[in-house]
């Protein structure tokens, strides 16, 4: 059905002669997943019941698709009846942003019998790509026949010629095209960018009903035009198909690096009518097919799949099909050896891949598959497809990995073992599975690049009965998950001031698209050096409850300790992990002021300069502000230079003078500094107890100092 609104005005006139003048304007109107905009149609006709005249003029500024958008479509024609040559012109595109453009002009006439149409001028482009009329065409309709001068164009740098003829049922059509650019193609009907040449031909002839068919298709030099493809060797070959009253015969070949790695040939029981239009398949009756294939398994699979994940390796298979299209029986055996396998995505890398299948009549066994990893641990499974097309075609392939290295990437490592299995059809799948993480590191960043999160978009001010067209992406095979892992006690989680080891549970469950994960991981034990100083993790705790985009059902409460001597504060970190919440608590108690001023500078409020002051309320608000763009300028440079502490105070010795320390802790309970003012020092200060510093100096002046502080506070 067709949605929306349109006003439309009729206007007849019975004097001087009988005359009607309509006009239909719409903003809007839905058809299937099409929408058209500021729909106009004008139509003046008079004398219609002698010499019919008049103009027709039709406009639309915009069709939209899932897909595609063209705009500005404009067709115009002026009748006559006196004359049998009536002028008509068609355009759409505005040749910038439209993903095709086209112009056509020429003369059309209708009677009661006869439909005639002549186009003497036709061009555009199709994605940049022109195509043009290289002579005029005219096409002749009438209730039982059809006639059409040969049909040429430019495509490209291709040609294509056709031709049809239709009298008393019988159909005699042919067509023909040369060099076309599978872009071209690409463009329109994949994602895959496909490029390399195809021609050929077909015709069709005899019977509307039981009509014959022959077809040629040949392609040269196609392979993925994307930087993943760069050293896959481009394919050549040709297909044949022919269509008769006993069914469908075809066979091909196809060539990678100059030898023939692939013939196929099969006879099916499939008819074809144009009147009524059908394509008959004879279930019950018997089916014939076989194919060969000897060459590298990854060339191939390049034509039907634009992905992360690739597999390499030479494949030799011959394979026999017989039965009937209801009951297939496939006999033969496929082997890959000397194989590999990448993931991308995930970073998993195996080599010395072998798989052997076997096929015995309704059954496709999976008898052996193995691959290791880069040290050698490995990967067995085994499976079996049942060709049974009324359950889609089922099938279980159950795999075991032992301390297997399956993520290998910059910020994140990992071994498991378990044993999965993949279970579904042609429609769909399950994975499920338990495994053990033997080693898992996790690496945090020191620079993390801007994170771009989706967004969700909300249309407002709709008009009734319009429809938005976000294009709704489903995967064509879905894929759920049911996998439980389990971590004892081996997740190493660093940074580059953070070690830590963790241990948990995790459950993946749902579309693998979007999964759910949840589970929880406990720290064992870790570190954090913060401002030179060693924070213990003693508590900590992970909570996941939720999809990867839903970041808030993540949760953490981690525990951080330090003993300063004269208090031993507790930095607690809780909340959702996108926007957690930091507190301080010490003992013994003191406000959150004084405990971050212990942390930064190792004394109290009393005791820091004014710099110091201004530096302790600007890192105060920022850890209350959500909204704090990042750390302060001498923050920065604190970070970028590598040191612990940097402060600015006026010098003792002259207060118009200025005193610049900078320091870095080299351990844990050593710190060295250097001192800019009147007098340059460089100090050594090593805590041998928690009570009881050594500490050592020498300036410019060549004094130096040596000095044994104790403190007691009662």
């Amino acid at each position: 059905p067709v949605e929306g609104e349109a006003a439309f005005i009729v206007r007849w006139l019975q004097s001087p002669s009988p005359s009607i003048e309509m006009q239909l304007e719409s903003p809007t109107l839905i058809y299937q997943d099409k929408s058209f905009k500021n729909i106009v149609l004008k139509v003046a006709l008079s004398d219609l019941f002698n010499h019919l005249q008049g103009n027709i003029y039709s406009s639309i500024d915009q069709v939209i698709g899932k897909e595609f958008l063209i705009n500005d479509l404009m067709l115009t024609t002026t009748i006559n009846n006196q004359e049998k040559k009536w002028p008509i012109i068609f355009s759409a595109g505005d040749n910038s942003t439209d993903i095709a453009t086209f112009y056509a002009e020429g003369y059309w006439f209708l009677n009661e019998k006869i439909f005639n149409l002549s186009i003497n001028d036709l061009h555009g482009k199709i994605y940049d790509n022109s195509i043009a009329l290289l002579q005029p065409i005219k096409l002749k309709l009438t209730p039982s026949s059809i006639e059409m001068t040969p049909l040429q164009f430019s495509l490209i740098d291709g040609i294509v010629n056709a031709s049809i003829d239709y009298h008393a049922f019988i159909l005699s059509s042919s067509l023909q095209f040369e060099h076309i650019p599978l872009k071209l193609l690409s463009e329109n009907l994949t994602s895959i960018p496909l490029q390399g040449l195809i021609s050929g031909s077909a015709t069709i002839n005899g019977p509307l009903n039981n009509p014959k068919a022959e077809g040629k298709l040949e392609f040269k030099n196609v392979k993925i035009n994307d930087f993943d493809f760069a050293d896959v060797h481009p394919i050549s070959g040709s297909f044949q198909v022919n269509l008769d009253e006993k069914g469908v015969k075809c066979n091909g070949n196809a060539i990678i690096a100059d030898r023939p790695p692939l013939h196929i040939e099969a006879q099916l029981p499939i008819a074809l009518s144009l009147y009524p239009v059908a394509l008959n398949v004879d279930k019950t009756a018997p089916i014939s097919g076989a194919a060969q294939l000897s060459g590298e398994i990854q060339s191939i699979l390049q034509l039907f799949s634009k992905d992360t994940i690739s597999v390499s390796g030479p494949v030799n298979a011959t394979v026999q099909v017989t039965g009937t299209m209801e009951s297939p029986l496939i006999n033969g055996t496929a082997n890959i050896t000397n194989g590999g396998f990448e993931n991308l995505e995930i970073g998993t890398v195996l080599s010395n891949l072998s798989a052997s299948f076997e096929g015995s009549g309704k059954e496709i066994t999976l008898k052996e598959l193995s691959a290791t990893d880069k040290v050698g641990n490995k990967l067995t499974g085994t499976g079996q497809l049942l060709l049974d097309p009324i359950k889609k075609f089922p099938y279980q392939f159950d795999f075991s990995i032992n301390n297997l290295a399956l993520l290998d990437q910059d910020f994140v490592k990992g071994a498991f073992t378990g044993n999965l299995a993949l279970k579904g059809n042609v429609a769909g799948a399950t994975l499920t599975g338990t495994a053990n993480a033997t080693s898992l590191t996790v690496t945090i960043p020191e620079q993390t690049a801007a994170v771009t999160n989706s967004i969700d978009v909300t249309y407002i001010n709709i008009p009734e009965n319009e429809k938005t067209h976000a294009i709704e992406k489903s995967p064509s095979w879905p894929l759920i998950l049911d996998i439980n892992v389990a971590t004892p006690d081996n997740v190493a989680v660093r940074g580059r001031d953070l070690t830590s080891e963790w241990k948990g549970n995790l459950a993946l469950s749902g579309p693998a698209t979007n999964p759910i994960l949840s589970g929880s991981f406990k720290i064992i034990r870790g570190q954090y050096l913060f401002n030179g100083k060693n924070f213990d993790i003693n508590q900590g705790s992970i909570s996941l409850d939720g999809s990867l985009d839903n970041k808030s059902m993540t949760t953490l409460y981690v525990i951080a300790s330090k003993d300063l001597g004269k208090v031993k504060v507790e930095v607690i970190v809780k909340g959702p992990v996108a926007k957690p919440e930091i507190s301080f608590r010490s003992n013994p108690p003191l406000p959150q002021r004084e405990i971050l001023s212990w942390i930064l500078f190792n004394r109290g409020t009393s005791e820091i300069s004014p710099f110091q002051g201004t530096y302790l309320t600007e890192s105060i608000t920022n850890l209350k502000s959500s909204a704090s763009k990042g750390p302060d300028v001498l923050t920065k440079i604190r970070n970028s230079l590598g040191i612990d502490r940097i402060d600015i105070s006026r010098d003792e010795n002259n207060e118009n003078a200025v005193s610049i320390q900078v320091g870095k802790y080299i351990s844990e309970n050593i710190f060295i500094s250097v001192n800019k003012s009147s007098v340059n020092r460089i100090a050594l200060e090593a805590t041998l107890f928690p009570n009881i510093k050594l500490q050592a100096q020498v300036g410019d002046d060549s004094e130096g100092q040596l000095l044994l502080k104790w403190k007691h506070d009662y």
